[in-house]
Formats: C-alpha cells, sequence, structure tokens
C-alpha cells in the first residue's frame, strides 16, 4: 500500500516509468493501481485538493492511466472494485479509456455504492 505523499513522491523525482511499468507486488499492480486504495473524505476541502493535485500531476506528465496489472486489472477497474467513487470519477475525469470498460460497467452495475452506479449509467 502506497500513502499519497509516496505517490507524490514518484511523481514529482520524476520516476514516469516506475508508475506506469514497474510492478510491485505478485500479481503486477503498479503505483497507480494503488491510487484506488486511497479513500479520500469528500468532506475535507484539504483532502480533496491534495487528490485533485495528484491527478493534475498525472495529468501534466501525461501518465498513461490506464496501466493493466497482471490479472488484467486497470487502476479504474480496481476502484469500482473497491467502491471508491471519489478516485473511480477522477480517473474518467482525467482521460482513463481502459479496454475493460464494459467489464468495469458491468462491475459498476453490482456496486453497493449508489455513486458508482450512477458514473457508469
Amino acid at each position: 500500500s502506497f500513502t499519497l505523499e509516496q505517490i507524490n513522491d514518484y511523481i514529482n523525482y520524476g520516476q514516469i516509468e516506475k508508475i506506469q511499468h514497474e510492478s510491485l507486488n505478485s500479481i503486477g499492480e503498479k503505483v497507480l493501481h494503488f491510487i484506488s486504495e486511497i479513500f479520500p473524505d469528500e468532506a475535507n476541502p484539504a483532502e480533496m485538493e491534495e487528490i485533485y493535485q495528484l491527478f493534475d500531476k498525472l495529468h501534466e506528465k501525461q501518465i498513461v492511466l490506464d496501466v493493466v496489472d497482471k490479472i488484467g486489472r486497470t487502476p479504474l477497474r480496481k476502484a469500482v472494485e473497491a467502491d471508491n467513487y471519489v478516485i473511480a470519477k477522477l480517473f474518467l475525469d482525467y482521460g482513463s479509456k481502459p479496454s475493460d470498460i464494459e467489464e468495469i460497467k458491468l462491475l459498476a452495475k453490482e456496486s453497493d455504492n449508489p455513486k458508482i452506479r450512477e458514473l457508469f449509467e
């Protein structure tokens, strides 16, 4: 698991190749997959601003958001599986266009989070 600070360090120190290509565990997850494990508090403006800044940096550095792990999951899919609305929405807002979008839509329909379901209707 990575903290927001650690992910920012990867970006700030120009470790773009590591962000997009380096597998960090046995199932081949990349740094971007771990963003899906960060659940920002929507009621906390400072925390939300940190998340927006992270996605702004990813966009600015032209980091490809749709990296795939060894089992075929993209970071967007992992966010949907985790019912992480804020992160899933940001991946979409910042241009995520995964090849497995139809599978993600099916997962979203089964989500316990109504906001996740609405994202893909």
